[in-house]
């Protein structure tokens, strides 16, 4: 399967809105050495994307591809629109990505595009996004045969999956943010653009909110 980075170029090449440099990325030379083949740290693959180095930022990808897209989708409750603004989003950072003045942020900085496309395309569709019940994550464990154990997971789930989207979407964002990406406050605070007080504040909602949409588990 191709990777995502090759299916922007393909995509975009097509309505020729990217680069020929992303679309057909260069050969290995002396002065373009795979970044597999390399233990770079992250601030250098950054540093050597914004140089036009195609293999690192693909590296860059590659590492933040499956937590954002888990991240879109429990936003967004749909597969399919996660899909697309994810991909959207890697190529607005590609185009973005030398106006980025501190390299050892990328991460924040990522997370930050992603997360605004997502709300955005919440406010643009609020009453049109279906929601999908797989989305959520199935959290049965395939060793859990017990016929009563995996009714009662399925049923907590389900249960979790409404309490959160039941949220307003900037509650949910910081619930998200918090409890399943582990970004720390101050991370929050640079990825939604917000004092570090106000991301607080909307954590502590939240789970007030969510521990009342979830009292009947209690």
């Amino acid at each position: 399967m191709p990777s995502l980075v090759q299916r922007m170029g393909t995509r975009k090449a097509e309505e020729g809105q990217m680069s020929p440099t992303i679309a057909s990325p260069p050969g290995p030379t002396a002065q373009h050495r795979p970044v597999e083949s390399v233990n770079w740290d992250e601030t250098t693959l950054v540093v050597r994307a914004q140089a036009g180095e195609v293999a690192a930022f693909e590296f860059l990808v590659d590492t933040y591809e499956a937590p954002l897209y888990r991240l879109a989708v429990r936003l967004l409750r749909n597969r399919t629109i996660a899909e697309d603004v994810l991909q959207e989003g890697f190529i607005a950072a590609w185009r973005k990505l030398p106006t980025l003045n501190a390299p050892e942020t990328f991460r924040a900085w990522i997370y930050r595009i992603i997360t605004r496309r997502c709300l955005d395309q919440l406010r643009a569709s609020r009453d049109q996004l279906q929601l999908d019940e797989t989305n959520g994550g199935n959290t049965t464990r395939a060793g859990d045969t017990d016929p009563a154990i995996t009714v009662e997971t399925e049923q907590l789930r389900h249960s979790l999956n409404r309490a959160l989207t039941d949220l307003p979407p900037q509650l949910r964002v910081c619930w998200i943010l918090t409890e399943v990406d582990q970004l720390s406050y101050a991370d929050i605070s640079q990825v939604l653009d917000l004092p570090v007080s106000t991301v607080r504040g909307r954590l502590a909602r939240a789970r007030h909110q969510l521990a009342e949409g979830m009292a009947s588990w209690r």
